[in-house]
């Protein structure tokens, strides 16, 4: 368990120290506190500095099962996505699933990788400013991510092999119904100019995102706001 302090003017972090955690993992027990003096400190990531990225890991809403359902998978309602470019200026498309869609936001980050491999990012309280718009002329049927200079398409499945196949056939999709290509040109235009890059593997459903350049289509002005 590495912690660290963080720079707000700067954006960056240095890791202060480090300690081995062997207490009832979190998920067992909600509210374990690690008490100062009761594990040894290490030193940690000596003269390296992390960007800070500031983020919500979790932003969805609700889906349509009709039983309580765990936050910690990701699925086509968004939440745990993991994404650390939903950040400040980012837009995100959900597909509404229950009146009122029901948004959920929390998980805070303020870096992350992609993958986030260890099992978590850089946690940290955050406050966030969130505008909520309700489009019926939006047809996505998974998570639809914005930026100034990209889209990003996510798709899940139980391996990575099936969550780049949703993530493909989605980005297909969107360049089909956003961008007006062929089926045929959509293809080829995913193979030399579509990243597709792992979000994360550990929150149970393995996640993957198409990533368009919006330099590509240079007359494109963005989604409708």
């Amino acid at each position: 368990m590495t912690i660290f302090e963080l720079d707000t003017e700067a954006l960056l972090g240095r890791a202060r120290f480090a300690y081995e955690w062997t207490t009832t993992p979190l998920a067992d027990q909600p509210g374990t506190i690690v008490l100062p003096g009761s594990v040894d400190r290490v030193p940690a990531l000596d003269g390296v500095v992390v960007p800070l990225r500031p983020h919500f890991g979790t932003m969805g809403v609700a889906p349509s099962a009709p039983e309580r359902v765990s936050s910690v998978p990701p699925g086509d309602d968004g939440g745990n996505l993991d994404n650390w470019r939903i950040g400040a200026g980012g837009r995100i498309s959900y597909p509404g699933q229950v009146p009122g869609a029901l948004l959920s936001v929390g998980d805070p980050h303020v870096s992350q990788g992609d993958g986030e491999v260890s099992g978590t990012a850089l946690g940290a309280s955050l406050n966030g400013l969130i505008r909520l718009t309700i489009r019926r002329d939006l047809a996505f049927t998974a998570p639809v991510l914005e930026t100034g200079a990209e889209l990003l398409i996510h798709g899940f499945g139980d391996t990575l092999d099936e969550a780049m196949k949703a993530a493909a056939l989605r980005v297909l999709d969107v360049l089909r119904r956003v961008f007006g290509l062929t089926r045929f040109d959509a293809y080829a235009f995913m193979s030399v100019a579509v990243d597709f890059t792992v979000t994360q593997v550990v929150d149970q459903r393995q996640g993957v995102h198409g990533r368009i350049d919006k330099r590509c289509f240079p007359r494109w002005s963005g989604l409708p706001a």
